[in-house]
């Protein structure tokens, strides 16, 4: 296993399979965080007010100035 930190050589680590263990059990576990929080803000913009749907005449009228 190699890792680059802060220096563009990786620096060889031979730590057996306990370190590549620990990092794959922290990436998965990050993985679900954010797959919970993803989850959690789709429900929260699904459970906000009703949308109203879209008129023929939305975006008909738009103000620029030069």
């Amino acid at each position: 296993m190699a890792l680059t930190v802060g220096s563009s050589t990786p620096v060889n680590v031979d730590g057996g399979n306990a370190l590549e263990v620990i990092g794959a059990r922290r990436e998965n576990t990050q993985t679900e965080v954010e797959g919970q929080i993803a989850v959690d803000l789709i429900e929260s913009s699904l459970a906000g007010g009703q949308v109203s749907p879209p008129t023929a005449t939305s975006g008909n009228n738009v103000n620029i100035k030069v």
